[in-house]
């Protein structure tokens, strides 16, 4: 059971990281049509982008493969970014980073940077750290003059993007960046709204591994920890098997608002209201929650007339079956066909594609209810309580001391 769940969470880490990944692993593997845009109408397409250069950094060699990915269906040269001095993953790597970023303190790169001049189309390609670019990355940018060649940016991550592709093109230098490339999977007939940068949201998300996930599967936040028992819960909801023909059946890992807030200020939580028989009826995004004595305060005065520490709250943590997905599929033109104002910015998010199914009756969701704590970081005062809660784990035997080598 241990070793099913360990690859069920594997699996759920995947649907929910990579759009834009996903994305250029499709171009990769041999869509034509999209080949040529980078190739240029005027070149025949010969199973490559013309010259091409595929330039990343990787530290736990999630972007190595995908990197090699793109070489293998483009004939690319490949070259990789390495520093100096190897970053180590330690308890404290991720506030290390954020104090380099802040200060803009970009480590010293090792070895001679290819020209990519020679080339017609260079993928460049890292890790997402702190909601940016890695660092290394940022060290290459700042040395390099692409020379008026299309750039494609990558990136692999575990929640979301952030100002990663937005600081790429304000880094990049002399380069024709093509930002679309790297998170557009757009239906055909629908074009990317004048000066949007930005991925569209946590439907998208899970839309990129519609093509590979044909069986029930977990959505999660990957940058959060959710502890064991929920996944248990939905494991055991998943395996109980679906009927076709019948609503979507969804189920959704409920946890006690207590266990999911935050010492060092108000939160903002999915409020669940459930049926008699256990069944979310709506969720009702509520910001400002925060503990005062053994009451619960918040923005809204209708919830807070009956919230308490014990109500079931949404942490973006769902199962499903494929028919869910076709959903999302399907209703993702319906959004773009409704963007309005603001299509900069506007989601395709998971909440209201639920919400969505509910008001029309068409699916039922199960919450599951765990005691496991919630463990993220809203705030950057949360980062040393998260620490410690693992240090007790692993105090515990819960988790090993060493997690990786």
């Amino acid at each position: 059971m241990l070793k099913f769940v360990v690859y069920f969470v594997i699996a759920a880490v995947v649907v929910i990281a990579a759009a834009s990944v996903w994305h250029l692993m499709r171009v990769a593997a041999g869509n034509k049509e999209e080949m040529l845009r980078y190739a240029g109408p005027e070149k025949e397409f010969t199973g490559h982008f013309g010259k091409a250069l595929v330039v990343y950094y990787s530290l736990d060699g999630h972007t190595r493969e995908i990197a090699e990915k793109i070489r293998e269906k483009t004939g690319a040269d490949i070259y990789e970014i390495k520093t100096r001095e190897k970053f180590k993953k330690t308890p404290w790597f991720y506030l290390t980073l954020k104090k380099q970023l802040k200060n803009g303190e970009y480590p010293e790169l090792a070895g001679e940077l290819p020209d990519p001049k020679a080339y017609d189309v260079v993928f460049v390609g890292a890790p997402v750290w702190w909601y940016t670019m890695a660092t290394p990355l940022f060290s290459y940018l700042k040395q390099t003059d692409f020379g008026g060649r299309i750039v494609v940016p990558f990136s692999t991550q575990g929640s979301n993007y952030g100002s990663f592709f937005a600081d790429f093109v304000k880094e990049a230098k002399n380069a024709e960046v093509d930002t679309a490339a790297a998170f557009n999977n757009l239906p055909e007939g629908y074009e990317v709204p004048t000066g949007r940068v930005k991925p569209w949201g946590t439907g998208q998300a899970i839309l990129a591994c519609k093509d590979i996930v044909k069986e029930p599967f977990v959505i999660i936040n990957a940058d959060d920890y959710y502890g064991k028992e929920a996944f248990v819960k939905l494991h055991d909801f998943l395996v109980s098997g679906k009927k076709e023909g019948e609503n979507i059946h969804l189920a959704m890992a409920g946890f006690s608002l207590k266990n999911t807030l935050s010492e060092n200020g108000a939160v903002t939580r999915g409020v669940c209201v459930a049926d008699e028989a256990g069944c979310l009826k709506k969720v009702i995004e509520t910001t400002g929650i925060q503990a005062v004595g053994d009451k619960i305060q918040c923005d809204n005065a209708e919830v807070e007339k009956w919230i308490t520490p014990d109500t079931m709250v949404s942490m973006n943590m769902w199962a499903g079956y494929p028919d869910f997905l076709r959903y999302i599929d399907e209703g993702f033109s319906r959004f773009l066909d409704h963007l309005g104002d603001n299509q900069e910015k506007k989601e395709y998010l998971l909440p209201n594609i639920v919400a969505e199914l509910l008001e029309k009756d068409a699916a039922s969701v199960k919450v599951l209810e765990t005691s496991d704590r919630w463990i993220g970081i809203t705030y950057k005062e949360d980062i040393e309580p998260a620490q410690e809660k693992f240090r007790e784990m692993m105090e515990e035997g819960i988790y090993p001391k060493v997690l990786w080598n």
